[in-house]
């Protein structure tokens, strides 16, 4: 399974929904939608809600086909799976070419240009450093030394794929590189499966996968589908603010849910590709909006990763939307981008002020 979401977006569907306690959709009557289906991919939940003027799957059905799209993608990009084409690209030796599905070769793709974007604070060859620190298959039982976080950063980057976008085919220059797809491809799982909703004719939809969240037009009464950010504070599950958005994902990224406590130091499990150790600032979670599911997913773990500071600046000058949650000492405030703020607000005027 790919590894469970650190930040949730919780789906708040309606003024009365019901918070729910650890960050995932809110609840909401079954007759409210067309079809509403929930279950487990990826080391986590997803939700898929439908409003429809029409029914062309029966309740099962649509069940079934949303499963087989995500059991796909997972089969084919999860360390966890030891015959997932990512897996045995991290087996192969220099000399072998591991040719890779559409999916697969796409979102290596395109975390190869987030990677190059950021100046390698997104890097999809950070799998050795993510197990180091436990956050993969493998959990560790002490912190990786100085010495080790040299030796597998020598490991480390994109230089050490060689990609052949013809043949889509990858060749790994170094026997312990170690790809890790996880920081994107849950937004992409949600992308597919808004593919499959149009593809089958179903354009009002919200569907969530692990906290990355895609949403297609207004529901019937025209109001866009109210998507709830979570405070990011470990003891309890708050809504820190409200977002109406339409034809639009965003994506949460931060520290808060997925961390643990080793030799009296909090260990998150956004690591920094470019020193090899987990991120320590003042940032708590960072929430993108895009078209792109895949890429709200991947920018904000790039922008979590820069920090409040330097992220800032860099959504600014890429026009990304982007809103950081920071912990000021005493509580938290929010940072918003220009194209956060745009964005926001028009979505906001067109449904009417919001809520």
């Amino acid at each position: 399974m790919i590894r469970p979401a650190a930040a949730r977006i919780l789906a708040v569907v309606g003024v009365c929904a019901l918070l729910a306690a650890c960050g995932g959709a809110a609840e909401a009557p079954a007759s409210q939608y067309t079809y509403e289906v929930a279950g487990e991919t990826m080391g986590t939940t997803y939700t898929v809600r439908v409003d429809s003027e029409s029914r062309p799957f029966l309740d099962g059905e649509l069940g079934a086909r949303v499963q087989e799209v995500l059991d796909r993608i997972n089969a084919r990009m999860s360390t966890y799976v030891d015959e997932s084409e990512v897996s045995v690209l991290n087996a192969a030796e220099p000399d072998a070419t591991v040719t890779l599905s559409d999916d697969t070769y796409f979102v290596l793709q395109s975390a190869v240009f987030l990677s190059e974007s950021s100046s390698g604070a997104f890097d999809p060859t950070v799998g050795a450093l993510v197990n180091a620190w436990g956050f993969g298959p493998v959990n560790a039982s002490t912190a990786p030394s100085a010495y080790e976080l040299e030796t597998l950063a020598a490991h480390t980057g994109i230089d050490k794929l060689e990609m052949d976008n013809d043949a889509l085919s990858v060749r790994k220059l170094d026997p312990q590189t170690r790809v890790d797809l996880s920081a994107i491809a849950k937004g992409y799982a949600a992308d597919k499966v808004g593919d499959f909703l149009e593809e089958s004719g179903l354009t009002r939809y919200m569907v969530e996968v692990g906290g990355e969240v895609l949403v297609g037009e207004p529901k019937r009464d025209g109001t866009a589908w109210n998507i709830g950010i979570e405070t990011p504070d470990v003891g309890a599950a708050h809504l820190q603010r409200l977002v109406a958005l339409r034809d639009r994902a965003m994506a949460t990224s931060g520290n808060y849910r997925n961390f643990y406590v080793m030799d009296g130091r909090t260990v998150g499990h956004t690591i920094d590709p470019r020193d090899g150790q987990p991120v320590d600032h003042n940032g708590a979670s960072v929430s993108v909006i895009h078209e792109s599911c895949m890429m709200a997913d991947g920018m904000a773990t790039v922008l979590m990763v820069m920090g409040p500071d330097e992220g800032f600046a860099w959504a600014e000058a890429n026009d990304v939307a982007a809103m950081f949650v920071v912990h000021d000492g005493e509580g938290f405030v929010e940072r918003l981008t220009t194209a956060f703020t745009e964005i926001t607000s028009v979505q906001t005027q067109m449904d009417g002020g919001g809520a």
